[in-house]
């Protein structure tokens, strides 16, 4: 093969790398990672109902009595999912979920995990004491039945036993023919917990990080052998050690090369990954450069490069840089420099980097874990935006690429014979800033730079045209449920869907509209924020965020304190409707929401009322998830009341009913199910509460609290009105019922609110 043939080779083996290993849904070899879509359709009839697998999935179970479960669980989550603390912060964006409450009273072990949901499920069961000794009380049982459900296809779900207890072999002898992991074996088990925490899990998620990245690459697991917990592997993931002989010789050893052995022994001292060291792993007499690109075109390959003071100025360290650009490979920078560079290497940017510390070394379980990390977030952000890709029906051709794309990386694409045509570039949220776009624009004008959000929002109007929904003001009702444990969820996710659904409005240049507090660090802190990064680069300025204050919450706070919203926002993006109290509380006065007493609750719900109705006349659409049914401070809970209210006004109405709670409510009296929570005598048990619907229902002109009128009018509308309102089909209302997963929530949302507000109306789904 000659130098071109072997280019060409090249481009097509980087170019079809995912798609090889992809799974049966996703593209063939020969297809690459684009697809190619007839861009004549109006925008809300390409949307097609389609069957929806999340790319990856990944539970987390334990005994609820395990005291310690929910802060690792929390770990997982933080790792693979986001910062649960800075919810608006970059992720992985794999969705983690728990299993830990029963599924029922009358059940001990939690509800089933549906492993066919998502194109791979990957199940971490933390095996601890108390789960041993509740193996007869359906445990062993819920355990075991995972294990057979993943072992009879190993290439799309793994069980991923995890080994807390020096009994954990006891729970299930089925069990056992899986390779558990064991992050602490050499310490005594008492302290296993304790230290896994204060070390933030970090072996035990390089561990599972590693089998998402095996399991991602359809590579099998380890093959379980008793005798050897080592087992046998199957091509596992590479480290290719960039490094240079040129540093200057200190005690017999020279600074790149001394790292870089260490970082090779113990890979192979106590890892189970495989490294690249071309001291060691070049062939004698070979072709010196091409063993070398091979190793880094190879999709298990990730490089970690120890930049030393003279690492810029070796010509094979460029190279090899290069290299990974071009083929799109993970890279890690271990930054090393002790002194200065005399010219730093311009193309080692849009890459992570670890700071070496020379008084201890690298911590090394550190930089293999983030190493791990950034091969996992290049297989799963290709893989599962050519799921969205296929999930929003796109028009015209897409690129997504892994990092942030740079001058050279456009280069490659331009002469990527696998690139031709490509219209669009999607890269990882969060967006560039506008003065970066311009740099990239210069070289490449005729190519949109975009993420997710943004692509997926606005479909071929990427720039220069105005979105279908923009200025259309969109009510946000999502709050806490009181089944988020029992379906498996956490205040974290219920706080990741509120950021998810307000990135994907915001980028669609609709007005959020939020009746929420306003407390530095609260929620509207959140959306602020969010507001402020997509409204970025906006010529001119919008209002984005709309927030209703109801007078209990703000009385007279204002006039207190003039600085009282200064926090907020300075170009006017955010404004503030403070709605005041009706009439018929003109002289009554507030206490905080903990005192319960019937007067308090009258006021509160009569000014809440008015807050509704405000927010009620200005949106135009309604999103609803999640919401309380009991302890709350209106006359109905409070998704009841907004949903209500946008029903009787014809506003259309979105029930995502994953998380449960008021909303699923509303959709079981929508079906004729008589949920109880809706009832008065559920409601009723509240002694204070029913006193004070009775003086509410004594009010003239009030509309009266009506339990039975309420859940006749939602079933009277059913799901056939619902649809005409709302622009989903039956089946697509439905699914939004029921999915769990919130890209597919906030797919279906927009696919609804872009065919009632869109240029077109769907003639047929």
């Amino acid at each position: 093969m000659n130098h071109l043939d072997l280019r060409a080779e090249r481009c097509r083996r980087g170019g079809a790398s995912v798609a090889r290993n992809a799974g049966s849904s996703g593209p063939t070899e020969d297809e690459g990672t684009m697809a190619t879509i007839t861009p004549t359709q109006p925008l809300a009839q390409q949307m097609a109902i389609q069957d929806y697998r999340q790319r990856l999935v990944v539970y987390v179970i334990w005994h609820r009595d395990f005291d310690r479960g929910t802060e690792l669980a929390r770990f997982f989550y933080n790792h693979l999912m986001r910062d649960s603390q800075q919810p608006i912060a970059r992720g992985l964006g794999i969705p983690v979920y728990f299993r830990s409450v029963p599924a029922s009273a009358d059940s001990a072990v939690p509800q089933e995990i549906p492993l066919d949901e998502a194109e791979h499920t990957a199940v971490v069961v933390l095996i601890d004491d108390i789960m041993v000794l509740n193996k007869d009380l359906g445990w062993a049982a819920y355990i075991s039945d995972l294990h057979q459900r993943t072992a009879d296809n190993p290439r799309r779900h793994r069980l991923l036993p995890v080994k807390l207890s020096a009994h954990a072999f006891k729970l299930e002898e089925q069990i056992n023919q899986s390779n558990f992991i064991r992050p602490l074996d050499k310490t005594p088990p008492e302290q296993w917990t304790d230290i896994l925490i204060q070390s933030g899990a970090q072996d035990l998620l390089n561990a599972v990080t590693h089998e998402l990245c095996r399991l991602l690459l359809n590579e099998s697991r380890l093959v379980h052998d008793a005798a050897d917990f080592g087992g046998q592997l199957w091509a596992p993931v590479k480290i290719f050690i960039s490094h240079t002989k040129r540093d200057p010789e200190e005690g017999g050893k020279r600074h790149g090369e001394e790292i870089a052995e260490r970082i090779r022994e113990y890979v192979s001292r106590n890892t189970q990954l495989q490294s690249f060291f071309d001291v060691n792993d070049v062939p004698f007499g070979s072709d010196f450069q091409r063993i070398l690109e091979d190793e880094v075109d190879r999709e298990h390959t990730a490089v970690l490069v120890i930049q030393t003071d003279e690492y810029s100025n070796s010509e094979w360290c460029q190279r090899e840089v290069l290299w990974a650009k071009k083929y799109e490979r993970p890279v890690l920078i271990l930054h090393a420099v002790r002194f200065g560079e005399k010219c730093s290497f311009p193309y080692l940017g849009n890459s992570p980097t670890i700071r070496y510390d020379p008084a201890s070394g690298p911590d090394l379980k550190v930089v293999l874990g983030q190493m791990l990390v950034e091969v996992l977030r290049n297989n799963h952000f290709r893989q599962h935006f050519e799921d969205l890709h296929r999930l929003f029906n796109l028009e015209g051709d897409v690129r997504a690429l892994p990092q942030a794309p740079e001058l050279i990386t456009l280069l490659e694409l331009r002469d990527d014979p696998k690139s031709r045509g490509i219209a669009t570039v999607v890269h990882q949220d969060p967006p560039l800033g506008e003065h970066l776009l311009d740099v990239l624009h210069r070289f490449a004008p005729e190519l949109t730079i975009t993420t997710p959000a943004m692509v997926l929002t606005a479909g071929r109007a990427l720039s220069g045209t105005e979105r279908p929904l923009a200025d259309k003001v969109i009510g946000l009702s999502i709050s806490d449920s009181p089944d988020l444990d029992r379906l498996g969820f956490h205040q974290i996710h219920l706080d990741d869907a509120a950021v998810e659904f307000a990135r994907y409005l915001l980028e669609s240049r609709a007005i959020l509209a939020y009746g929420g507090d306003l407390r530095p660090g609260g929620f509207t802190a959140i959306l602020r924020n969010l507001v402020w990064t997509y409204n970025a680069s906006a010529t001119a300025v919008r209002e984005r965020l709309r927030g209703y204050v109801a007078w209990p919450i703000h009385q007279d706070r204002l006039q207190r304190d003039p600085s009282y919203l200064k926090w907020m926002d300075e170009k006017n993006r955010i404004n503030f409707d403070f709605v005041p109290r009706p009439p018929d509380q003109a002289w009554a006065q507030a206490d905080p929401p903990s005192v319960r007493s019937p007067d308090n609750l009258l006021v509160w719900a009569r000014c809440l009322t008015a807050m509704r109705e405000k927010m009620n006349m200005d949106i135009n659409a309604r999103v609803l998830l999640g919401g309380r049914l009991e302890e709350f401070m209106g006359r109905y809970p409070g998704l009841a009341e907004e949903a209500l209210l946008a029903k009787r006004s014809g506003k259309p109405i979105y029930l995502a009913g994953g998380f449960g709670g008021c909303t699923r409510a509303l959709i079981n009296a929508l079906l004729g199910q008589k949920p109880e929570a809706l009832t008065e005598a559920y409601q009723y048990r509240d002694a204070a509460y029913h006193a004070m619907v009775e003086r509410h229902n004594q009010l003239l002109g009030v509309d009266p609290v009506d339990y039975t009128g309420l859940v006749g009018e939602f079933e009277g509308w059913g799901i056939a009105g619902l649809s005409r309102a709302n622009g989903l089909t039956d089946e697509e209302n439905r699914r939004l019922f029921e999915t769990p997963h919130v890209i597919e929530m906030v797919c279906l949302v927009l696919r609804g609110l872009l065919r009632v507000f869109g240029p077109t109306q769907p003639t047929s789904s």
